[in-house]
């Protein structure tokens, strides 16, 4: 690298081979420009960037270089064996006081930040300290020439896998009854969202558990995206060389989304972004865009603009027939009032602002032009949309089919019979599974041959059947008889509501611990000297089924499944059909009623099980 300044000598020069970089970088595609001259614009930029001290007592930049594809990176090697294009790299030293001291303090920090820029064909990564992502964002908007991020949901699309943590921002009208944000970390959270409960949440940044379809890629496991602000962050790396081939491997994987067209949704019934402007009116509120934390917090002047926003009293009104919003900002005594207008840019959308009454305020020019970059307030309609100023998002608003269904071969069983007759419970417990018996009941005895089976049918009870696994695994089995035996029943909610009362009724009462105790006080009772138990499909003693339980009171595996065969697979393939070819049929509408009350039930089951699954008849 060469000195930048004279100011410079003496100081130690950097060597590329001796830096190991974080994997973490926002992504711009280059738009009109020719891909070099857009290259040498934006590392003019970061040259001029790496120049502003902003609130450091000084700053100083030492080196900076660029390599084209020819060049030898001493200890590295050529730029062209990396497959870029161009680098461009600097670095700076910073004097600044401690956070935590008082400006009259004489305790000062040195800190050194480096800048790297690499360009891959039409697409560029940027990483380090400086600047902060939020001002090279709001470079990228004054130079729609030059570049564009990469619109949301093609960066969402680019690595892809189980979601381990999601921070997401409410599009809903704020209350006090709701949460304005929700942070969440799990093993596969897709599992875990429902329409209901997470429809109007959009996602600001993701965590994803991706697993490369080459064994190879460097870009694996845990990989953080933030869509909204065209950001992907991975890993530490070992060397500079391991830097840029997982810059390469994410360029390229932003590529191949971006060159496939419309990528496909990646987070389930969460909020999708708006494309057409004109579905969006009346605008009742607003938010500051930095209180989850998932935002740039290191740009200055927009940490700024936020805590003048959060002095003032902010007022939004908006019309029934646009997405315009007029924002009464108060401060001082003093109202200015703006106008934040939505239109379209090449990722997403931009706020138009315009000044339209009131007092002009020094403070409110630099709030304009945040406002632009979308890094301050989120508006919310009364459409349930909400635009912070990057990306236009819309409340989902429609049901979700539910996904955890089976479809069991009941060849040889009456469908339309619950249990084997009996004048008494243990008459009927006697007869389940017996010679003749057809029921229901002894569909379940034959469909649990491994394990331990216990049935809890009577007054009180916990469900119909109770299944052991070897390995500890606890299944609640709830029964109903169709309503129906007719090969052409319909889809009907009827046979389900019951049912599904009785499991969630029920779903506190599978906790181990109390339930091994509840059982074996129930099965103590003289009055009721009954409950049907089988060990690995032959008649055992309800006591041998404890025992086994006993030794798992402390296995958290538990599910419920719901035994209704009244739903042919006939009749959902077909209902399903109409929905997806938008055919406003009976049996469409019945099945979004059916999907909607079996999701509801199931974010109820999973706050105490596992998780829950309809066996339908096939």
């Amino acid at each position: 690298m060469r000195p930048r300044t004279d100011a410079s000598a003496g100081l130690p020069q950097i060597c590329l081979a001796q830096l190991d970089p974080y994997l973490s970088m926002t992504v711009l595609e280059c738009t009109e420009s020719p891909p070099a001259a857009a290259f040498r614009e934006l590392s003019r930029f970061l040259d001029e960037a790496a120049q502003q001290r902003g609130r450091a007592v000084s700053c100083q930049p030492l080196a900076t270089d660029t390599f084209d594809l020819n060049a030898v990176i001493p200890g590295v090697g050529r730029l062209a064996d990396f497959g870029f294009d161009e680098l461009h790299v600097g670095t700076r030293q910073l004097v600044r006081q401690p956070s935590w001291a008082s400006k009259q303090t004489d305790l000062l920090d040195v800190v050194h930040e480096l800048t790297l820029v690499v360009r891959w064909q039409r697409l560029v990564a940027v990483a380090g300290d400086s600047p902060s992502g939020t001002k090279l964002l709001r470079w990228v908007d004054a130079h729609p020439a030059l570049y564009r991020p990469i619109p949301y949901t093609a960066l969402a699309a680019s690595f892809t896998g189980d979601h381990l943590g999601l921070w997401t921002r409410g599009i809903h009208q704020r209350r006090t009854t709701k949460q304005d944000s929700k942070a969440m970390t799990g093993l596969r959270l897709q599992d875990t969202l429902s329409p209901r409960e997470d429809g109007d949440y959009s996602v600001s940044a993701a965590v994803v558990d991706h697993e490369p379809a080459d064994a190879k890629a460097l870009i694996r496991n845990r990989v953080t995206l933030s869509p909204q602000r065209s950001r992907i962050s991975c890993r530490a790396t070992a060397d500079f060389g391991t830097f840029l081939t997982g810059a390469r491997e994410v360029l390229e994987a932003v590529a191949k989304v971006l060159a496939a067209g419309r990528p496909e949704w990646q987070f389930g019934p969460l909020p999708e972004p708006e494309e057409d402007v004109t579905k969006v009116r009346m605008a009742v509120d607003v938010s500051l865009e930095t209180e989850d934390g998932a935002n740039d917090t290191t740009d200055e002047e927009a940490l700024r603009c936020v805590e003048f926003l959060r002095s003032a009293e902010l007022v939004v009104s908006g019309r029934d027939d646009a997405a315009t919003a007029t924002l009464r900002v108060t401060a001082d005594g003093t109202t200015t009032e703006l106008e934040l207008t939505p239109v379209a840019a090449r990722d997403g959308f931009r706020f138009e602002v315009r000044h339209v009454g009131g007092t002009p305020r020094p403070e409110l020019r630099e709030v304009e032009e945040h406002l632009r970059s979308g890094s301050l307030l989120r508006v919310l309609y009364g459409s349930g949309h909400a635009c912070d100023g990057r990306t236009l998002f819309r409340r989902n608003i429609s049901t979700a089919p539910f996904v955890n269904i089976e479809f069991g071969d009941f060849s040889g069983y009456s469908i339309d019979e619950e249990k084997p007759a009996g004048t008494n419970d243990q008459q009927i417990h006697r007869n389940i599974a017996e010679h003749g018996d057809t029921s229901l009941f002894a569909w379940v005895v034959d469909q649990c041959r491994s394990g331990w089976l216990l049935c809890d049918d009577g007054n009180g009870e916990v469900a119909d059947f109770l299944h052991l696994t070897g390995d500890g695994q606890l299944t609640a089995i709830h029964v109903k008889a169709s309503g129906s035996t007719s090969a052409g029943r319909q889809i009907s909610l009827v046979p389900f509501e019951q049912l599904v009362s009785q499991a969630t009724k029920n779903k506190g009462l599978m906790e181990r611990e109390p339930l091994v105790d509840r059982l074996r006080e129930r099965l103590g009772d003289r009055s009721r000297p009954w409950s049907a138990t089988w060990h690995d499909g032959t008649r055992a003693t309800a006591a041998g089924f404890l025992d086994a339980l006993d030794r798992h009171r402390h296995d958290t595996r538990t599910h419920v499944r719901l035994v209704q065969p009244h739903l042919s697979e006939t009749a959902h393939r077909r209902a399903k059909g109409h929905i997806i070819a938008d055919r406003r049929t009976v049996q469409a509408y019945r099945l979004r009623l059916l999907d909607e009350l079996l999701n509801d039930t199931r974010q109820s089951i999973i706050s105490n099980c596992h998780d829950l699954t309809v066996v339908g008849c096939r």
